[in-house]
């Protein structure tokens, strides 16, 4: 079992060693599994004021699976050089993708635009953002709820177009005829 601090699970280097703060003992000898609610996803409230808000990112892009059927795949060896690039990443990731003959992922990727925005796309089509929704779900935030409406939940679709600021420029953008159908 790897132990949640100590082991290069997540980043180059134990979770230990980029603590921002001093760790509690009941935490020392914890297991990765441990910190994981098979319902909730992480136990952040356990760990978030530990580390910095990066590795707490990192640590959420992670899902643990249990059972036997659940092992793990290389999925991509490396260049010749043995350098991670780009390009055979995509390209492994893209044929898997054709398997599934995901129509967003192609139309996504086909636009001319940054890879930067390309996968920021990509992230709000299969609702990744990290709002306080989904953080809330993996259990690094107290509430789902948005800190500037308050009352209602931060979820992709609020952040991009229902926010007030974001609903501002969507109808500033968007011909007066569609917005009917576009909000």
């Amino acid at each position: 079992m790897l132990c949640f601090l100590s082991h290069k699970w997540a980043l180059d280097k134990p979770l230990a060693l980029v603590a921002t703060t001093c760790l509690p003992l009941e935490l020392e000898n914890t297991t990765v599994e441990e910190m994981w609610d098979v319902h909730h996803g992480w136990k952040g409230d356990e760990f978030a004021d530990l580390l910095t808000q990066n590795t707490v990112k990192i640590i959420a892009s992670h899902s643990l699976f249990s059972g036997e059927d659940n092992e793990d795949h290389l999925i991509w060896s490396g260049s010749s050089l043995g350098k991670l690039t780009i390009k055979p990443v995509l390209t492994t990731i893209r044929e898997d993708i054709q398997e599934d003959s995901d129509t967003i992922w192609r139309l996504i990727w086909q636009l001319r635009a940054s890879q930067r925005v390309c996968f920021f796309i990509w992230l709000a089509a299969h609702d990744q953002i990290m709002t306080n929704a989904n953080r809330y779900s993996h259990g690094l935030a107290s509430n789902p709820f948005c800190k500037l409406c308050h009352d209602i939940i931060e979820t992709t679709l609020h952040v991009l177009r229902d926010f007030p600021r974001a609903k501002y420029i969507w109808q500033k953008l968007v011909p007066t005829l569609n917005q009917s159908g576009f909000f």
